[in-house]
């Protein structure tokens, strides 16, 4: 199974300068339990922005639950990862504990992904951003998972493709996620258009 797995507001706004513009633990407890136990694709500036938020106290989270026992990865097509010291510091310190592949595009992404055997043989497939990553990944997807927060975030300057989104796929409540500050946050399944 290939998925995606992205939190949007209602105008499907994800980013605002490079990163996420909230913090909704309760959402991003269902993202991290969606996504464990896969393999993550994720593009080059997100894996950067990713890492960073790993080696903060917000993050430390993610890096104990999902970036030290899932594989990632990491679509580029330039060497910006090889020049952030944070990142080489990261893939040093945890090596034996990281399990990264780096490659150029999503259709090699997918074709590893797809490959890898032993302990990675048969397990699913997660698109989980940035937006060029989520936009090619719709064509490889099975089902999408769009948590939808319950506002627009005027900040947003980074776009799900919701109208390729909705040509492609069949939406249906897939679960509410509780939320102690805000509205609870809907879960929408789409699930691939069969010609």
């Amino acid at each position: 199974m290939i998925t995606a797995c992205v939190a949007i507001d209602s105008d499907g706004g994800f980013g605002a300068q490079g990163t996420l513009p909230w913090a909704i633990p309760e959402e991003f407890a269902f993202y991290q339990e969606h996504v464990r136990g896969g393999i993550c694709i994720i593009g080059g500036r997100s894996f950067n922005d990713l890492v960073h938020l790993s080696l903060s106290p917000k993050g430390g989270l993610y890096k104990k639950c999902l970036l030290r026992t899932t594989p990632h990865i990491v679509v580029s097509s330039s060497h910006e990862l090889v020049y952030d010291p944070s990142i080489m510091a990261l893939i040093e310190a945890d090596r034996r504990h990281l399990d990264l592949y780096f490659v150029n595009t999503v259709d090699a992404a997918v074709k590893l992904a797809k490959g890898l055997g032993g302990m990675h043989a048969n397990k699913d497939i997660h698109f989980i951003g940035g937006k060029r990553i989520y936009d090619a990944g719709l064509d490889y997807c099975d089902e999408v998972y769009t948590s939808i927060l319950p506002a627009v975030y005027l900040n947003c300057d980074t776009f799900f493709p919701v109208e390729k989104l909705s040509r492609m796929f069949t939406p249906e409540l897939y679960k509410t996620i509780p939320n102690q500050v805000h509205a609870d946050i809907p879960v929408i399944k789409w699930t691939r258009k069969r010609a």
